[in-house]
């Protein structure tokens, strides 16, 4: 199954919380750049993203009669642009967890908890949970 139809498939189905989708993906690459090794059958890709940050991917082919240059680069590239899901997958949950902890003090302090003691923050958690406050 490729990006689009999953994509499809997430938009059918409804599933709206915090995710990425393939266009922020390409949304973060300002520019890329190709290197083949002379006298090699490797292709690497070089991503650099909107903020500096530089991804590499690669692609080597076993046979030599098989080399295409054009080919090498897709493949490079799509392994770059890859890693860029993990990247950005994880600050997408760091940012979905420091909003979830927002929620918890917030409750915290309403409830009257000082919030900085394990059984303050135990406590909050508990009560968070049975009233749907936390995951």
């Amino acid at each position: 199954m490729n990006e689009k139809a999953i994509e499809q498939e997430i938009k059918d189905k409804g599933l709206t919380a915090p995710r990425l989708t393939p266009d922020h993906i390409d949304e973060q690459i300002r520019s890329f750049a190709f290197h083949v090794f002379p006298g090699s059958r490797t292709t690497v890709c070089m991503l650099t993203l909107r903020n500096g940050f530089e991804l590499i991917g690669e692609s080597s082919c076993v046979s030599a009669e098989n080399f295409d240059e054009g080919i090498g680069q897709k493949i490079a590239f799509n392994n770059a642009r890859d890693k860029i899901w993990i990247l950005e997958g994880y600050l997408l949950r760091d940012w979905v967890h420091a909003n979830e902890q927002a929620v918890i003090k917030e409750f915290a302090f309403e409830q009257g908890l000082s919030g900085t003691s394990a059984a303050d923050l135990a406590r909050v958690h508990i009560v968070g949970e049975e009233t749907g406050l936390t995951d």
